[in-house]
């Protein structure tokens, strides 16, 4: 099996192990599917380290008389040791046992992994140049479309319970939730959140607040009328929950502008037509001869290379009117 194969298999095990992982990032699951999680992308894990494997072996086989240039072969290791520990870390015989939010953590650094290395090794598929140009596109449009999605679900949600939170009650905290953290100064804590609940036409609804932290606290809060489940402490202001979202959505949005301007750029540049690993600009190509102009028919970018061949078609043999195509009329420079 050529490396180029290999590859393409890989892609295929990755698509289903990153399909499975981002399942089990949405939400809960029965047991019978984390069972397959387990079995799938211990399954994936074991084929990506022995792939890895046999091509650092091959790499510095081919470079052991230069030792400056194994180092491709080092760098295939270390993917290959972190694919075994993926391997064992998900394998469904001697099974680990962690909490659900240390779960969720792995699950979305394997994502990360899996997604990166696809990316990082992408070029090793080949894809024709028209379908990375689509794939930049799409790549591109379903991201933004995600953010769009979010933010607009967040200032929904920021709406409903700032604007439209004109009614208000008493609620009582019934619980407390803790958590620990750490900053970067190596200090760490515990952070508590009250949760409370109130009553509203004899139904109960629930909220959370920083403020109030102790079992059987009293607090005013306002809510929807339409909607109780928009609700918030009365005493909480909108920059206190909106703050951080926004400075994040300001930089998410930042990130998508400077990707699109890349992605315009790339544009301009592509490989030429004859030759797929040079950049050629996309531009109209012409030159005045003997008082005639001539352009060339556009279906791709051309190195000068190229360019040149093709001139010196048209004046030997006249031209061709698939490349070229002079006008009716004399053309003076």
């Amino acid at each position: 099996m050529s490396e180029k194969q290999v590859f393409r298999a890989l892609y295929v095990a990755w698509l289903i192990a990153a399909g499975m992982l981002v399942v089990a990032i949405a939400g809960r699951h029965p047991y019978a599917f984390y069972a397959q999680l387990r079995w799938i992308c211990c399954a994936v894990f074991v084929f990506s380290a022995f792939a890895f494997t046999y091509s650092a072996v091959d790499v510095y086989q081919s470079c052991r008389k230069d030792p400056g240039v194994a180092a491709p072969g080092a760098f295939h290791l270390v993917i290959a040791v972190v694919f075994a520990a993926g391997a064992l870390l998900f394998n469904p015989i001697i099974s680990f046992h962690f909490r659900r939010e240390t779960w969720l953590l792995l699950d979305k650094i394997s994502l990360g992994v899996v997604s990166f290395l696809g990316l990082v090794c992408s070029s090793k598929l080949e894809p024709p140049t028209i379908l990375r140009r689509w794939f930049k596109w799409l790549a591109w449009l379903v991201v933004t479309g995600l953010v769009v999605y979010y933010t607009a679900e967040q200032i929904i949600h920021l709406y409903g319970r700032y604007a439209l939170a004109t009614a208000t009650t008493t609620a009582t905290v019934y619980d407390v939730d803790e958590a620990e953290f750490e900053s970067d100064s190596g200090q760490s804590g515990v952070t508590y959140t009250g949760l409370y609940r109130f009553l509203v036409h004899g139904k109960t609804y629930y909220g959370r607040t920083g403020n109030y932290t102790d079992v059987g606290d009293k607090l005013a809060i306002r809510y929807n009328p339409a909607d109780p489940d928009e609700n918030r402490d009365s005493t909480e202001g909108l920059m206190d929950r909106a703050l951080t979202s926004i400075i994040g959505i300001i930089i998410i949005f930042g990130a998508l502008y400077f990707w699109l301007k890349w992605i315009l750029q790339s544009e301009k540049t592509l490989p030429c037509v004859k030759h797929q690993d040079r950049q050629a600009k996309k531009r109209f190509y012409h030159w005045v001869e003997n008082g005639r102009f001539h352009y060339v028919v556009d279906d791709g970018p051309r190195c000068d290379e190229c360019l040149a061949e093709m001139r010196g078609l048209h004046c030997g043999d006249g031209g061709s009117e698939f490349l070229y195509k002079p006008l009716p009329e004399p053309f003076s420079a």
